[in-house]
């Protein structure tokens, strides 16, 4: 398990038994490959997601840049709670995708798009709000369906300091969809990510 499996895992266990606000997000600052973030989440869900029979496949658009500047833990910590998310409300074999795209449209930054998709038990639109808001009251209706959502919550403050923006789209019986962006420095606007296989399974 890699040191940051090790600390997400400790920091989870501590939102669990601390019922209090989340500090402040503060970001780091350094460069790092889009890849390596898709090995900090696979380390972290690995275990979750072959215990229930489920892929997590990916979708790169080419116009992802290889290297960013900014806090490759916090996204990976983002994708992490996101995409968990849709795992614990998933059953079977389902499929859960992740599509990957930069908004060519942004010169001045590196504004990353995220779209999560999964399949699982869904919920009513109107509770959506409750999830992705702070849980004040006892009697919110998502807490019916099992859903307390402080791990979406805590992406979505971690989203905010990335100066982004998440949305829900959620039906019954039918899934989910989580998408939101995050931005970045941009290094070089010419940059391309640069695709590269460790083996043919791979």
């Amino acid at each position: 398990m890699s040191l940051f499996s090790k600390v997400f895992k400790a920091k989870k266990m501590e939102k669990k038994q601390a019922n209090t606000e989340l500090p402040e997000i503060r970001l780091n600052r350094g460069y790092f490959n889009v890849n390596d973030v898709l090995k900090d989440v696979a380390n972290i869900l690995m275990h979750d997601a072959r215990s229930k029979r489920i892929s997590i496949i990916y979708r790169l658009n080419k116009n992802v840049p290889s290297r960013m500047l900014g806090d490759r833990y916090k996204l990976s910590n983002a994708l992490v709670e996101v995409i968990g998310n849709g795992i614990d409300f998933t059953e079977g074999r389902h499929d859960i995708s992740v599509e990957i795209r930069r908004n060519e449209k942004n010169d001045e930054r590196n504004e990353i798009h995220f779209v999560v998709t999964d399949f699982g038990v869904g919920m009513e639109q109107s509770l959506v709000n409750g999830v992705l808001r702070p849980m004040l009251n006892s009697d919110d209706p998502a807490k019916a369906f099992g859903i307390d959502g402080h791990g979406l919550q805590h992406a979505r403050d971690i989203i905010h300091a990335m100066h982004g923006s998440i949305y829900m789209q959620c039906k019954p019986l039918e899934g989910c969809r989580v998408s939101f962006y995050v931005n970045f420095e941009l290094d070089n606007r010419n940059d391309r990510r640069k695709y590269h296989l460790d083996s043919e399974e791979g």
